[in-house]
């Protein structure tokens, strides 16, 4: 095993992959379909429950040999949150996908299982203190989606705490 030092740029390049593991190209889609950077209108609930909205970008990259898609997700206005990132894997073994948000500002992280449904994608899962998530990607296009962010208020409901909307900067 090689031991030997490398530089940010090595690690860059082995972290980065230029498309879709060739042999899961059609179950990389469901998340491939955002590589690219995106402009977003990220609206996030206060505390006293108002809203307030900071324009942001989120880029997503393929990863990991091409089995994964990673995003940075940056708001540069929004006090102690950003930049964040998320990186999405699919495990062909079990034909499923595992994400992990990670925010460095605040320590959170969330760990999450996402699956295909009829209005989009649902990632669900827990945030590092046991609350439950759900996470939504909805109205996609080639060119916009709609994202909405929701934690537990309790057993059976769950409260809106986020939502962007994201716009296409360039093409894939």
């Amino acid at each position: 095993m090689d031991t030997t030092f490398r530089s940010a740029d090595a690690l860059a390049n082995v972290l980065h992959a230029q498309g879709p593991h060739p042999d899961h190209v059609e179950k990389l889609a469901l998340f491939g379909q955002f590589i690219g950077s995106w402009r977003v209108t990220n609206r996030l609930r206060d505390a006293d429950g108002s809203w307030t909205t900071y324009p942001g970008r989120w880029d997503f990259g393929w990863t990991l040999g091409g089995l994964a898609i990673q995003d940075v997700l940056d708001c540069p206005t929004a006090p102690n949150r950003y930049p964040g990132t998320t990186i999405r894997c699919y495990v062909p073994a079990t034909d499923s996908w595992n994400a992990v948000w990670l925010d460095p500002h605040s320590g959170l992280h969330v760990t999450l299982h996402a699956s295909s449904a009829d209005t989009g994608i649902v990632l669900e899962g827990s945030t590092h203190v046991g609350t439950s998530v759900r996470w939504i990607f909805s109205n996609i296009t080639d060119t916009s989606f709609h994202w909405q962010g929701y934690l537990a208020r309790d057993a059976t409901s769950f409260e809106l705490v986020q939502e962007m909307a994201a716009h296409r900067l360039r093409d894939r």
